[in-house]
């Protein structure tokens, strides 16, 4: 629990109710609210909280999404905060503390053949392109997640630790009236440069449409999520 204050008022890192809990004393009686607890500014278990210097805004540790978050105490808006661990004698990195990497999320579409004519299932393998001197953070909680609002897709897992050639399956129906079915593969990596400096989490999207097609077909397909440092 972290506790800081704003004049008068105490504000508090309700941990293990993953809020920021503010108290109001009025005389001999105290008054508690909670402010940041919608979906846009969810905490998971904030363990610290501090003042910003002019008041106007709290630090907040918010220990298990990794991340340090800023909240308005004007009108409680959130968002986080980047810690960049910079090398200056590396040109890189100095890229990256003037902000001259983009590190947006990019959709990459994807389309792989899949056999028309009973059941089946598919390997698909997840394979990272990083520019050159760029490594994966193996220390860090890289994450795949697929989503799909097919209901003939059987997907065994929905989630899970990324690695270079992680392996996904998935259980396809009959073609039947369905040409094609859709999913999204979204990737969460934690990238390092070649001077070993870790910079915040990049999330990558591929659209991978199944394309059923007649005859046989290879059950082993690759999907490539491209993650791109501009610099």
């Amino acid at each position: 629990m972290g506790v800081t204050s704003v004049g008068e008022a105490i504000y508090v890192a309700d941990s293990y109710n993953s809020k920021i809990k503010v108290i109001q004393p009025s005389g001999k009686t105290y008054t508690v609210s909670t402010i940041s607890e919608t979906d846009s500014a969810k905490l998971n278990e904030p363990g610290g909280v501090c003042a910003a210097p002019d008041g106007s805004s709290l630090y907040i540790a918010d220990t298990n999404n990794h991340a340090i978050k800023i909240l308005s105490l004007t009108d409680h808006s959130i968002r986080k905060f980047p810690v960049l661990m910079v090398d200056e004698g590396d040109s890189s990195s100095q890229d990256l503390l003037n902000g001259n990497i983009e590190t947006g999320v990019e959709m990459e579409e994807v389309v792989v053949s899949v056999p028309s004519e009973g059941a089946e299932e598919i390997t698909l393998q997840i394979k990272l392109n990083l520019p050159e001197g760029v490594s994966l953070n193996e220390a860090a909680p890289n994450k795949w997640k697929v989503e799909s609002h097919d209901p003939g897709l059987i997907l065994p897992a929905s989630q899970g630790n990324l690695q270079q050639g992680t392996e996904l399956k998935v259980g396809l129906p009959a073609a039947g009236d369905t040409p094609s079915r859709d999913l999204i593969m979204s990737c969460t990596v934690f990238p390092c440069l070649a001077s070993g400096v870790c910079v915040m989490a990049i999330v990558a999207r591929c659209a991978v449409r199944l394309t059923h097609t007649e005859g046989e077909v290879s059950t082993s397909k690759d999907v490539s999520i491209n993650i791109r440092l501009k610099l």
